[in-house]
């Protein structure tokens, strides 16, 4: 019994040691190219014609196993470089089997290529379809009938997988396309949204962000500019700078980091400015910006005039018309011979995708008006015509269109949310107006010593008063139905809805009259 023992062991051993052997024989021989390529279009052909590819791929692992790294390296180059290839000739299906097999092969989990792979991936889900199209089909299979529940099962989980993927492989700056308004508001002046950005695909694929508008901060931008440097991540994240000093690109392997690692974007990003500016940065976008421009510009600070400044944005995709974003803002002023200032800002907002045929606009002053959209001279001289804003606001300076502006903005985010609830899309839950318990207004108000519905006082720019209400009238019906007390008044603009047309009768020196408007949030 020792015996066969003994001869069990030394055969176990025997057959260990033919293995290294081997393996250290292959590693030592040259690495055959050839063999690799006839193995992986064996196995192309097999998986891409629907079977399942298992004697090319034995062949592959076994081969692939006795290699050196360096040689295991040399091969993953050979894979993406097909990768590529088919990428380029629109040969998605062999593309994302041979992705598929050098994630199998790479021996290296921080390699760049990775990246890669996540993108190609995502532009082949992007291509399939999209994200509110997908939304749409699950939702409808909730009452989707079938006397066969495992074929249901099989098709819920085939769109939510579809969905899945979009959401963690398609690079943010191939679906953001569009104009996007912030809902966080000036402080000064006229409650402009701090930024309006366009967002367009350039020919080379690569997006450009436009800061179209004032922005609160860069007060005197006169014209739209673009964003000096953007980097997307594959978590729906996508990172852009705005500065007027000349900032470093990132290396392309950052810039492959910040693809695949978009959880962990803080901390590549400190290592991308720590590359620019020989320091070591801690913590996340809102915590790095003064320290960026102060090394940015210390080559220069004691320059008889100098203003420099860092605009960075880390945008979150939410759903196809929402982005939450987390902003920093930081710059540095000198004049003359005194001591720099500083200062910075940081802050959370959500922007909104906006649609041209909705007409948004906002008041800059009394006789400009902001429009998010280019315009043909002409169709933007009649806009501006039968949008010019009444002279009674600018006559009482700033307040009444610091009201009208910040109802524009309300309003986009309110509707917004409504049309994506109404297709049962997530909205952002960093605003979600929807959540709050709001009481309609119209900007009246109501004289409590009245026995009647008499109105006090009224707002400006409030909907009352663009309906041509006044001070004085009194109310009688609100869409037909007779109301005599406050708490009837209020309970029926409630049950009508923010941003309903509602009709309401009024006494006018003592002459009846309809008045239609649109209760908004106060």
């Amino acid at each position: 019994m020792k015996r066969l023992r003994l001869l069990g062991l030394i055969l176990i051993f025997l057959f260990s040691f033919g293995i290294v052997f081997a393996q250290k024989k292959a590693s030592g021989n040259s690495l055959n190219l050839t063999r690799i390529e006839q193995l992986v279009d064996k196995y192309i052909s097999e998986k891409t014609n629907g079977t399942g590819g298992e004697t090319a791929l034995t062949g592959l692992s076994i081969y692939y196993g006795g290699l050196s790294d360096l040689q295991k390296r040399s091969v993953c180059k050979y894979f993406m470089t097909r990768i590529d290839k088919f990428h380029s000739d629109g040969d998605m299906k062999s593309a994302l089997v041979l992705s598929d097999l050098y994630e199998s092969f790479s021996p290296d989990p921080t390699d760049a290529n990775y990246a890669r792979l996540y993108y190609i991936r995502g532009e082949y889900a992007a291509m399939r379809s999209d994200t509110l199209t997908l939304k749409r089909q699950i939702s409808s299979l909730v009452n989707f009938s079938s006397s066969d529940e495992t074929e249901k099962e099989k098709y819920v989980t085939a769109l939510s997988t579809n969905l899945e993927e979009i959401r963690n492989y398609v690079p943010v700056d191939k679906t953001i396309e569009g104009t996007w308004v912030s809902d966080r508001l000036a402080i000064k002046k006229y409650n402009l949204p701090i930024f309006i950005l366009e967002i367009k695909n350039s020919s080379e694929g690569i997006p450009v962000f436009t800061l179209r508008n004032n922005t609160g901060f860069l007060n005197w931008l006169a014209k739209p500019m673009d964003a000096q440097d953007e980097y997307a991540f594959t978590n729906d994240s996508i990172y852009v700078v705005f500065s007027n000093e000349d900032l470093k690109k990132p290396s392309p392997l950052l810039n492959g980091l910040l693809r695949t690692y978009g959880n962990t974007y803080s901390s590549i990003i400190g290592m991308k400015v720590a590359q620019n500016t020989g320091n070591s940065l801690l913590g996340d976008i809102t915590g790095m910006a003064s320290s960026m421009v102060v090394d940015a510009v210390s080559s220069a600070i004691f320059a008889p005039r100098k203003y420099s400044y860092i605009l960075e944005i880390k945008l979150r995709k939410v759903n196809d018309w929402q982005m939450e974003a987390d902003v920093a803002f930081s710059d540095v002023s000198v004049k003359g011979d005194n001591d720099p200032k500083y200062s910075n800002s940081q802050y959370h907002t959500i922007f909104t995708k906006i649609r041209r045929e909705d007409n948004w606009y906002w008041y800059e002053d009394g006789t400009t008006i902001s429009i998010p959209f280019d315009m043909e001279k002409n169709a933007k001289k009649l806009f501006e015509k039968e949008h010019k804003c009444p002279k009674r606001y600018y006559s009482l300076r700033e307040k009444p269109l610091g009201y009208f502006n910040r109802l524009q903005t309300l309003k986009m985010t309110y509707l917004t949310e409504e049309r994506l609830i109404s297709e049962n899309i997530v909205i952002s839950d960093s605003v979600n107006l929807h959540k709050a318990d709001i009481q309609p207004v119209i900007g009246v108000k109501l004289d409590t010593e009245s026995t009647a519905l008499k109105i006090k006082d009224i707002v400006m720019a409030y909907p009352a008063e663009r309906a041509g209400i006044e001070k004085g009238d009194i109310i009688t019906h609100v869409d037909g139905y007779e109301v005599t007390t406050p708490q009837q008044f209020h309970a029926l603009l409630k049950s009508k809805g923010l941003y309903k047309k509602v009709v309401l009768t009024v006494l006018h020196n003592k002459k009846k009259r309809d008045v239609t408007v649109e209760p908004c949030i106060p």
